[in-house]
């Protein structure tokens, strides 16, 4: 078996504790292997964060290698937010985000019926103005080269994920609702689109806690 596709799978010559066996100096950006690993039995699996990783039984329990969705030594996650016009739910996500500045994270955002550039509403804005953080943000449709560049797809609703996964099939495996990756839980977020500064705070404040949840998540595989 190859991790990536084209790299062999290996195990250490001298075999590392289990707690060691995860950490990320065992695996490169590039695939390959450092000094010391030879071939091994592996069986593929899903990770509970839903990464590859792979489980020998005649070693340690679960070596993490790196496919280029988990950092791994250089590697960043690059999450985009998509909602529909790209100009409310999902800049104030990635505002939210980007201001934790997680190293090791990148942001973009887009919208599936957006307008080319475009700032994000006043009203989102003034919300994220609030909480001591100024957007600079100019809307974008979503294209096939934010796909290719995500490692993550989070949406604010199921529709918008069903949409880019009929769209972009090759995303199917990196595309949930904001929720269902950071929260675990079905449901989608209101757009505040039209409705008054209250609405937009709402959605601030809903998105905020899920950002919360979402940025302790990544913490742990970084």
């Amino acid at each position: 078996m190859r991790n990536r596709f084209d790299q062999r799978l290996a195990l250490l010559n001298h075999q590392p504790s289990r707690r060691d066996a995860c950490q990320p100096r065992f695996c490169r950006p590039d695939g390959t292997l450092p000094t010391g690993f030879r071939a091994g039995v592996f069986h593929l699996r899903r990770g509970k964060n839903g990464l590859p990783a792979f489980f020998c039984p005649f070693a340690y329990d679960i070596l993490m290698i790196s496919d280029g969705r988990g950092r791994g030594d250089g590697m960043s996650y690059r999450i985009l937010f998509v909602c529909t016009g790209n100009t409310c739910r999902s800049p104030m996500a990635a505002a939210l985000l980007a201001n934790k500045r997680l190293p090791g994270v990148e942001v973009k955002s887009a919208g599936v019926f957006a307008a080319e550039g475009s700032e994000a509403s006043d009203q989102a804005k003034m919300a994220l103005r609030e909480k001591g953080i100024e957007a600079e943000h100019r809307s974008s449709l979503l294209k096939k080269e934010h796909i290719d560049w995500a490692t993550h797809v989070l949406t604010m609703t199921s529709g918008h994920k069903e949409m880019i996964i009929q769209r972009f099939p090759e995303a199917k495996d990196k595309t949930f609702t904001l929720k269902q990756f950071a929260a675990g839980t079905d449901g989608d977020i209101a757009d505040p689109f039209g409705g008054p500064l209250e609405a937009y705070r709402a959605a601030r404040d809903e998105l905020e806690a899920l950002i919360d949840r979402l940025a302790e998540k990544l913490r742990t595989e970084l």
